[in-house]
């Protein structure tokens, strides 16, 4: 759900879950032909097939002749929802398992092709991850899969009739957890939103590797050309659409890249990839809560070597790796001459204890500057524009920090401490102390007791009187924290896209759903997906969001959701208003310009247009030393 790690009650309750009850092992459903390897199952069992998002899916039924999605290497039956007028096709792999000798190596393009159908008609699991979104979900090392949801086409379509839009969900969760199997991120509503309104549009969500699966880094897996494996799942992915969209139905001209929290980093990291290359893969991004210079420091594989060295100490070779290697059966992988290929043997259960297991292991991946992929600090290439030129929507929530700062006592030197003392290896926004002279400059900056306000007249930060109860050193800290992980790069990325001719869509979110303080991280997902069923919210962590809400928070969720649905057809966020689709009051979104930065604030009550110059001077002061926070 989030991207960093979350703090406080909420973080303590996650972690201690996260780590108290390790997954057991399960069988994998072969429904879809796929998920033979062991599947970890947290919490629940998998519900099954078509029903795995509870009534939802109650209508979705294999037709006499089911829907097919064709393939350059073979066609996959789906399944046709007529309660949605689309087609479902689900537990499609798009690479190898990375499995056996493929363990932590780059990803591997499908190498066979098949005759007849395979069935796509059930999820599959989820990468192996660790933390709240991965409850409840099967979890497998054979996981690069994807899901495609398409409207339904009748018999005798022919895919060159009509190509579609396609726009393909990368799903947050830290890097740690999370999957494109959540029921939060259903697709069908949005989709529908398309079909009403005569623009229909594909849409994809993918599966990558998490944590120590698929950020292990080092400096034996930088030997291998191995790093940021989860991104490059990714962009595999990615490619598979280009190569495929055509045979179903999609447009491979028209590709949005869409993602939340650490899925919306990613969508930055494709578009600074390789020094900013323009492979062909998109033509427009969609970043919530995310943007290209991440919340979390961007260190090399030297930094997690110590680390890397630690996994190897607790983690036990195979039998057969033991025996070939003259290994006794006490020693660990530690001992081996080649650490990296005795893990590539150790058995998964263990593999998973060690992950999981461990404060000085677990959630500690993340991605790595290694000259390949990330070629440097993301702020430096945004400076220089050395970016896939591409429009974007870009966005964050009102009090995207309150979830991520500790328990604090009313005290300013507890300020201090906290944006100096050396955190290495949390989920903190920084990484490493910050320097005394800069911490002082944020003091004065952020002062107690005051409180920055917008132009919209809202109290963006800790005088809110929505987070009343919680002491002005916490509110001081939950607003700094909240621009240093979201915001200011958030206006460094509109900033950048602005000064070299790119279109970009800015928003503040500002609307509190049901059961919440304050509009923070995450509070926007069940707009723009339009999920006022709230399918995956479950209480006491997930209430319903729009629970007891007034018809204005529905009217807003059609708006945002039809504004995304616009922008992936035409990378316009106001096409379908200019088509008279909307009968609202609502301003235009206006593209950013540095002469005139301007936000459109998502308000239930009110959406608006604001300058986005609110806090001017401390986001410019941590953006021009995006140097000391590694991004």
């Amino acid at each position: 759900m989030s991207c960093p790690v979350r703090s406080g009650l909420l973080a303590r309750h996650v972690f201690s879950r996260g780590l108290a009850k390790l997954p057991h092992l399960g069988v994998g459903s072969a429904e879809s032909g796929h998920n033979h390897q062991a599947v970890i199952d947290i919490d629940a069992l998998h519900p099954g097939a078509v029903l795995y998002h509870g009534n939802y899916f109650q209508d979705a039924h294999s037709a006499e002749s089911p829907p097919t999605l064709l393939t350059r290497n073979g066609t996959y039956t789906g399944i046709y929802s007529s309660r949605y007028d689309q087609d479902f096709f689900l537990g499609v792999p798009f690479a190898q398992p990375p499995v056996g000798d493929l363990r932590w190596r780059l990803p591997q393009s499908l190498n066979q092709s098949f005759s007849g159908t395979r069935k796509a008609m059930a999820y599959s699991s989820n990468c192996i991850g660790l933390g709240g979104d991965s409850w409840g979900y099967p979890l497998s090392e054979d996981c690069l899969y994807l899901n495609v949801i398409r409207p339904h086409r009748p018999a005798g379509y022919e895919p060159g009739d009509q190509l579609l839009p396609v726009a393909v969900w990368i799903h947050g969760g830290g890097f740690y957890m999370g999957g494109s199997a959540d029921k939060r991120f259903n697709m069908s509503m949005i989709v529908e939103n398309g079909q009403k309104a005569g623009t229909p549009f594909i849409a994809i969500s993918i599966n990558y590797r998490l944590n120590g699966w698929g950020f292990l880094n080092s400096d034996e897996i930088r030997g291998e050309g191995a790093t940021n494996l989860g991104l490059r799942d990714q962009r595999l992915a990615l490619h598979w659409v280009q190569e495929n969209a055509r045979l179903f139905g999609g447009d491979p001209r028209r590709v949005t890249i869409w993602g939340q929290s650490c899925g919306g980093n990613s969508v930055g990291f494709h578009m600074l990839a390789y020094g900013g290359r323009d492979d062909g893969l998109f033509s427009a991004g969609v970043l919530q809560s995310g943007s290209p210079a991440p919340w979390r420091a961007l260190n090399g594989t030297d930094f997690y070597q110590t680390l890397y060295k630690n996994v190897t100490v607790h983690v036990h070779p195979s039998p057969s790796f033991a025996a070939d290697n003259s290994m006794s059966p006490d020693e660990t992988c530690s001992a081996a001459i080649d650490t990296l290929a005795c893990l590539r043997t150790a058995p998964v259960e263990e593999l998973n204890r060690v992950f999981n297991g461990s404060r000085d292991i677990s959630q500690k991946w993340f991605p790595v500057v290694d000259g390949d992929f990330i070629r440097e600090y993301p702020s430096r290439q945004l400076d220089r524009g050395e970016f896939v030129k591409i429009p974007i929507i870009s966005g964050t929530a009102t009090n995207e920090g309150h979830w991520f700062v500790p328990p604090l006592e009313d005290k300013p030197e507890d300020f201090y401490t906290y944006i100096t003392h050396p955190q290495v290896f949390t989920g903190r926004p920084y990484q490493l102390g910050l320097p005394h002279k800069l911490a002082e400059k944020i003091m004065d900056l952020y002062p107690p007791g005051s409180c920055p306000d917008t132009p919209s007249g809202s109290c963006i930060g800790f005088d809110d009187p929505r987070v009343a109860g919680q002491n002005p050193t916490f509110q001081r800290a939950s607003t700094f924290a909240g621009d240093v992980v979201f915001i200011a790069p958030r206006r460094q990325t509109c900033e950048a896209l602005a000064r070299f001719g790119s279109a970009a869509y800015c928003y503040r979110f500002e609307t509190i759903p049901n059961g919440q303080q304050w509009p923070t991280h995450f509070h926007e997902v069940s707009f723009v997906f339009n999920n006022t069923e709230g399918l995956g919210y479950h209480l006491p962590i997930h209430p319903l969001p729009f629970a007891d809400k007034p018809p204005s928070y529905f009217e807003l969720a059609s708006f945002v959701s039809r504004s995304w649905v616009s922008f992936f057809v035409s990378h316009d966020p106001n096409a379908w208003r200019r088509q008279g689709q909307w009968d609202g009051v609502e301003p235009e979104w206006p593209v950013y310009k540095l002469d005139q930065p301007e936000n459109l604030v998502f308000e239930a009550s009110h959406v608006h247009i604001e300058p986005d110059t609110w806090r001017s001077e401390q986001i410019k002061l941590i953006n021009d030393n995006s140097h000391i926070f590694q991004r």
